[in-house]
């Protein structure tokens, strides 16, 4: 049962400014674009390289499975990015009584944004998960950082 000093702590909690990320669909849909664009010019600059060293013949089937390894390694380094866009997309554009549902400290989207900045995308997704779902269910206020 929490304390005193904690129901103070989850009222002020409760009574803060949602702090809302400075982007709009616009600005996002650009940078998804600006990754994507990243995410083929380094994967043809990759394959060009492979195909330098020799690695593989001028045969379609190399190429193609060749092309689709490099895509994957350039997707999975420009996922963490687009993960986070996604969550400042949600925090911005989300109500505010949705917002204000979770009664932990940092919210279950800041802590989404952490976790994947400290963990990665497969531990972060993986922990954020935890949260949301069996962590977050109650009206206790807790302090739980990544």
């Amino acid at each position: 049962m929490p304390g005193q000093q904690e129901q103070q702590a989850a009222q002020e909690y409760w009574q803060r400014e949602l702090i809302r990320p400075k982007t709009n669909i616009a600005s996002i849909i650009k940078r998804l674009i600006f990754l994507e664009i990243i995410a083929v010019i380094m994967a043809v600059l990759g394959w060009f390289v492979i195909r330098w060293l020799g690695i593989f013949s001028n045969h379609q089937p190399a190429f193609m499975s060749l092309f689709e390894i490099v895509s994957t390694l350039v997707f999975i380094i420009t996922v963490r990015k687009t993960l986070i866009l996604i969550v400042e997309a949600y925090q911005h554009y989300a109500p505010e009584d949705m917002r204000r549902r979770c009664v932990m400290v940092p919210s279950c989207s800041e802590y989404a944004i952490l976790a994947i900045r400290r963990y990665g995308v497969i531990a972060g997704c993986h922990k954020t998960y935890i949260r949301l779902t069996k962590r977050c269910k109650g009206g206790l206020f807790e302090i739980d950082y990544p």
